[in-house]
C-alpha cells in the first residue's frame, strides 16, 4: 500500500498512514471529517462506517481490530514498506571534458574491485554524478574513483565505504532521512539515496 495522507480540518496538519493499523492514530471525528487522498475500497469503507457510528455515540477512540478481522482484511506489511529495492549513489563533483566518476566495490555490479569493470556514474545538471544499483545485497563495500580519458587515475583515500543494509533498514523504520558515516541517507518509495562527498584535488 502506498503511503496515504489525510488532511485534517486544519490545513497545516497532515497525518501520514503507512499501513492499515496507522488508522489507530485517528479519532472517529478525524476519519469522518478528513479529505480522502488516494485511499479507498473495503478497508476504508468499513472503518468509515464504524467511525460514523462511534462519533454519534460520542466516543473519541476507535478499535479497528474487529473491523479488520471480521472482513478478513490483512494489514499491510511494514517490511515491504521498508524494503530497499534500489540504491542511488549521488555526489557533487566538478569535472572537465574527458573526466568521469565511477564506483568500484565488492559486487559484480560494482566491478568486483576490478577497475577495468568499474561502474561509470552519470553526470546530471549541477555537476551531480549519480548511479543506481539493485538493493538486494546486505553488505556492500565500495570506493569512488576518478576516471580520465577512460582510465582510472585515482581512487578515494582511506578505507572502503561500508554499507550495512541490515543496519540501514532498522534506521529507516524510524527515520527516512539521516546522516551516517558522513553521508546523507534518504529513503522514499523503496529507493535509498546516498549522498556522499569527496574532496577534490
Amino acid at each position: 500500500m502506498k503511503n496515504v495522507k489525510f488532511l485534517d480540518q486544519q490545513p497545516e496538519k497532515k497525518i501520514t498512514l503507512e499501513n492499515n493499523f496507522d488508522l489507530f492514530k485517528l479519532t472517529p471525528n478525524q476519519i469522518t471529517s478528513t479529505k480522502l487522498f488516494n485511499y479507498q475500497g473495503k478497508i476504508y469503507d468499513e472503518i468509515y462506517q464504524e467511525a460514523l457510528k462511534l462519533e454519534k455515540e460520542g466516543k473519541n477512540s476507535i478499535n479497528l481490530t474487529n473491523t479488520i478481522s471480521n472482513n478478513n482484511i490483512t494489514p499491510s506489511n511494514n517490511n515491504n514498506n521498508n524494503k530497499i529495492e534500489k540504491i542511488v549513489f549521488e555526489m557533487k563533483y566538478q569535472t572537465q571534458m574527458g573526466q568521469e566518476l565511477g564506483i568500484l566495490g565488492n559486487l559484480n555490479e560494482l566491478g568486483n574491485w576490478n577497475q577495468d569493470n568499474a561502474l561509470r556514474m552519470q553526470w546530471t545538471d549541477g555537476n551531480i554524478w549519480k548511479k543506481e544499483i539493485e538493493g538486494e545485497n546486505d553488505n556492500i563495500e565500495y570506493k569512488f574513483i576518478f576516471i580520465v580519458n577512460n582510465r582510472v587515475q585515482r581512487w578515494e583515500d582511506g578505507g572502503n565505504r561500508i554499507l550495512n543494509l541490515k543496519e540501514i533498514k532498522e534506521k529507516i523504520k524510524n527515520e527516512k532521512k539521516f546522516e551516517l558515516n558522513q553521508q546523507i541517507f534518504e529513503f522514499n518509495n523503496n529507493i535509498l539515496k546516498i549522498t556522499s562527498n569527496w574532496n577534490q584535488k
